[in-house]
């Protein structure tokens, strides 16, 4: 199977609370350009990913896609904090796999806590997504 992905550009984004059910309302203005992504997905065993392109030596470690699709994952679930996040197993990519300049949000202003209100690591990379392994 092959799909194109229009790389999209959020023109606004505005989080305007949290549902019942642990999402978040969210108001957004965006566009969708004339360029982005190919992926294509074939069956097999097991999973991988392949990055390719004129750029693709640019990424550097897992990107969250990998992450994502690492069994590293635990199941969704209440780990504390305001909603449900997927907590990382010790064998998780995902583990000290951030920003070797540290934790930083999209405005890169620093990232102390995880989505659960814990500590990021100090001093050195933060894992990546919403659970911050202790």
């Amino acid at each position: 199977m092959h799909e194109f992905a229009p790389a999209k550009v959020n023109l606004t984004l505005r989080v305007k609370g949290r549902r019942p059910d642990s999402y978040h309302e969210l108001e957004s203005l965006v566009a969708f350009a004339d360029f982005g992504d190919e992926l294509f997905f074939l069956p097999g065993e097991g999973q991988g990913i392949a990055v390719a392109g004129p750029v693709a030596h640019a990424l550097r470690g897992p990107n969250l896609i990998e992450a994502a699709a690492d069994d590293g994952w635990a199941p969704l679930a209440d780990n504390g904090g305001f909603s449900e996040t997927h907590a990382l197993t010790s064998d998780s990519s995902a583990v000290d796999a951030g920003d070797p300049a540290g934790c930083k949000g999209g405005s890169d202003e620093p990232l102390e806590l995880d989505q659960r209100g814990e500590p990021r690591s100090a001093g050195g990379r933060c894992d990546i997504g919403a659970h911050e392994r202790q």
